[in-house]
């Protein structure tokens, strides 16, 4: 996959192929301490033909990249192919080494969002909460079930309150969360991305015109909130920047009229200025082509963010906008947070033993050593006892096996000099019967007359014994016995 990478250090060639490297993940409470002292927070915004990564240290960035998606990954706002998605992403987060990262902010295309601005009377508490399902219900098109509803109130105006509703299908969420955690990954917070650009814009009324190579998207902000968001997909075939930004400028026309004429709480964007985001914006003919077409004059982006002279701010816009969401203090001209990420898609909580072990062990690096030599190390350490593991553990398998060989040699011996003791006292006995036996034949023998001949004599149980022989009579025999 081809992926086009800069940095404040280094800006390799339009197209430069990037090899993504295995991931080894490093677990345990070293990884998890690994994970508390990295303060870098990692921003993914996802289009329909892209993903781009930016990579702040506090309010600084530090480096940024973008991974190009085939046609089909993300269609209609859902990712239909997630092995894709994740080799993007893998690509982008892998060189950094962010691949277990916590602090991770997502943007999603908000093509399908359902967004509803509501006049209410000034009701508060929970007759306020008891209406939010039922005026949902009644207001979005899909069933209540079936999205994730983010709602806040503004402040009373004349005694009425501006109800603000946006919904995002489950479907689109559950699809983009789920593929970022197939490789570990969970995000602290989803925002859609033209609320995303809102944020980066930071002004109070504008029109917000998104151009990237699969369409664009117009975002209506009125008091610092969004209103109306439309998103519009590029005709077939290639365009030329005239025809491209005569579309931009009718379709902004459309819009402010739209806006115009429908219920606006009394805010006119007659006289708002316009901005132009996305990858396709800087290019110079079609802005000066907008400049000179959209009645509405063309402003540039004021992101309150630190990045380099290089950094392509309109490229990454909604990237700089999901930054914001962590720091409110630095929009002031941006109502409300938005996070619709839901509790149980949510980033699991480190376990406290964990947090613990890694203060300590933080507190003990900070009077030792410097936390970067004590790294270095303790990885020698470990890839040390990694190679010994593999000798040892054979050698510690070999040793029980011979444990057991002896063991059951014991059980041997002890069981053939049982029979060896056995047999000696046998033979004893046999040899102690004989030696009588023969002493009585030759007893026997030698009172035989020449007329008898002994032939067998067998020890019987007791004190007997049985002789045979042969006599030439029956009184020979008599007189002999």
């Amino acid at each position: 996959m081809a992926v086009s990478v800069s940095s404040p250090r280094e800006t390799p060639p339009c197209g430069a192929a990037v090899e993504a490297a295995t991931s080894h993940p490093r677990g345990g409470v070293l990884g998890a301490f690994e994970r508390l002292v990295d303060r870098r927070t990692v921003t993914l915004s996802v289009e329909a033909g892209a993903v781009r990564m930016v990579v702040f240290r506090g309010s600084r960035v530090v480096t940024w990249a973008t991974a190009p998606l085939p046609a089909g990954v993300v269609r209609d706002g859902a990712v239909e192919n997630q092995e894709a998605l994740e080799e993007a992403v893998n690509v982008l987060l892998l060189p950094e080494g962010l691949e277990r990262t916590r602090r991770m902010l997502l943007a999603i295309p908000g093509s399908r969002a359902m967004l509803r601005t509501i006049a209410l009377p000034d009701i508060k508490g929970d007759v306020l909460k008891e209406a939010i399902p039922r005026l949902a219900r009644t207001e979005l098109p899909v069933a209540l079930e079936d999205v994730y509803l983010f709602w806040r109130t503004l402040p009373a105006r004349d005694g009425q309150r501006t109800l603000f509703l946006l919904g995002v299908l489950r479907g689109i969420m559950q699809s983009h969360v789920r593929a970022l955690g197939a490789l570990g990954l969970r995000p602290r917070l989803v925002d859609i991305r033209p609320f995303a650009l809102a944020k980066a814009a930071n002004r109070t009324d504008c029109l917000i015109v998104d151009i990237v190579p699969h369409g664009f998207d117009i975002v209506v902000v009125a008091r610092g909130v969004p209103v109306l968001v439309r998103s519009l997909n590029a005709p077939p075939g290639e365009a030329s920047p005239e025809q491209q930004a005569a579309r931009i400028s009718e379709e902004v026309g459309l819009t402010l009229q739209f806006y115009e004429s429908g219920e606006r709480n009394g805010v006119s964007l007659q006289q708002a200025s316009l901005v132009i985001t996305g990858n396709k914006a800087s290019e110079p003919p079609l802005e000066e082509l907008l400049r000179k077409s959209v009645d509405l004059p063309l402003e540039p982006l004021r992101v309150p963010l630190d990045y380099p002279e290089d950094f392509p701010v309109a490229e990454y816009a909604a990237n700089l906008g999901l930054a914001l969401q962590s720091m409110p203090a630095r929009i002031p001209a941006c109502r409300f947070n938005v996070d619709l990420l839901p509790r149980e898609l949510g980033p699991r909580p480190i376990p406290y033993k964990q947090i613990g072990v890694g203060l300590a062990m933080a507190a003990a690096l900070s009077g030792l050593v410097p936390v970067a030599g004590y790294k270095a190390s303790l990885d020698q350490d470990v890839a040390r006892l990694t190679r010994l593991k593999a000798p040892l553990a054979g050698e510690v398998t070999a040793r029980r096996q011979a444990l057991t060989d002896v063991r059951s040699l014991e059980e041997r011996i002890q069981k053939v000099s049982a029979e060896a003791e056995s047999l000696e006292k046998g033979y004893g006995q046999l040899v102690e019967g004989r030696g009588a036996l023969s002493a009585v034949m030759q007893v026997a023998a030698s009172a035989a007359p020449p007329r008898v001949t002994l032939e067998t004599a067998k020890g019987e149980t007791g004190r007997s014994v049985t002789l045979s022989g042969t006599a030439d009579s029956y009184e020979t025999a008599l007189q002999y016995l």
